[in-house]
């Protein structure tokens, strides 16, 4: 019974997590807002899928560390999304990133400069 159970609970924890990430670039402008929704059909984008683990639990440590805007003029902003992130550590709804902000499950956070440099190295290297 020992046995069985360690053998589960090393299944589980060797798992592979997956982050997926499509994206274009933070520096980029456009004349048109990007809808999260939409960014698939309006941008050119590349696609990763990463199961790095130190990649997943640097990503983790940034997104929990966000700060949440909580003024009540956001509270309908949508951000001009430049990456949409498949992390289910953190949501099963993908996580939409523009420059200024980070959309998660319709909640808005300030987007910082170290989770955009993370993504940004990511995304081209490797």
């Amino acid at each position: 019974m020992t046995i069985s159970l360690m053998s589960f609970l090393w299944s589980c924890n060797s798992k592979e997590e997956k982050v997926i990430i499509k994206y274009t670039t933070f520096n980029a402008s456009t004349v048109i807002s990007t809808n999260c929704d939409e960014f698939e059909k309006t941008e050119k984008y590349k696609t990763k899928e990463i199961t790095d683990k130190a990649f997943s639990d640097s990503l983790y440590e940034e997104i929990k560390n966000l700060k949440p805007i909580t003024d009540p003029e956001f509270a309908s902003y949508k951000p001009d999304t430049r990456a949409k992130v498949v992390f289910y550590r953190i949501s099963t709804s993908p996580i939409c990133m523009g420059g200024p902000v980070v959309k998660i499950d319709n909640k808005l956070f300030d987007n910082t400069s170290s989770l955009r440099e993370l993504i940004d190295t990511k995304m081209r290297h490797d």
